[in-house]
Formats: structure tokens, C-alpha cells, sequence
């Protein structure tokens, strides 16, 4: 049985057990973007080179790290990644 995977999406991420409405994209195998207000980002209260638990619509919880972070207000986009590592 082949099981397709979405590649990006709307819905309810869950960021370290608080669920954010946002918007994700899924880079490659293990690399993640997430978009979500700055006032919910403030509200989860992590920060960049933190190992957090991400859980997407679909998808099983993974434990990866917050790679870096670009505001926009009033949106912040979030890399994951299971690499700390920058490219």
C-alpha cells in the first residue's frame, strides 16, 4: 500500500503540546517550515537550537530542533530540522 504524504497545509501544529493554527511545508525528509503569528510563537515561549516536540495534521509527533526563525510581521516563519546544523 502506498501512503502519499502531504508536502504542505493548513490546519491545528502542535508545537511542544500547544496547538497553533499555522501554515506548514514540508522541505525534505526531516525538514520542516512552519508559519504562525509572532503573538502564538511568543505564547509557546521556545527558542532558536531547541530540541521541540512538532506534531503536523497527519503526520506522527517528531522531536526535532527550531533551526531559526524569520519575522515578518505580524507572522514568523520556523525552520525544523533533525539536524541542529545550519546549511
Amino acid at each position: 500500500m502506498l501512503l502519499r504524504r502531504a508536502t504542505h497545509g493548513v490546519g491545528v501544529v502542535f508545537l511542544n503540546g500547544f496547538g497553533i493554527w499555522a501554515l506548514w511545508v514540508r522541505v525534505d525528509a526531516g525538514n520542516w517550515r512552519v508559519r504562525m503569528s509572532l503573538d502564538e510563537f511568543a505564547r509557546v515561549g521556545i527558542h532558536e537550537y531547541q530540541r521541540v516536540r512538532l506534531k503536523i495534521p497527519g503526520d506522527s509527533e517528531m522531536s526535532l530542533y527550531l533551526r531559526s526563525r524569520r519575522e515578518n510581521p505580524p507572522f514568523v516563519w520556523l525552520e525544523f530540522s533533525t539536524d541542529v546544523r545550519r546549511r
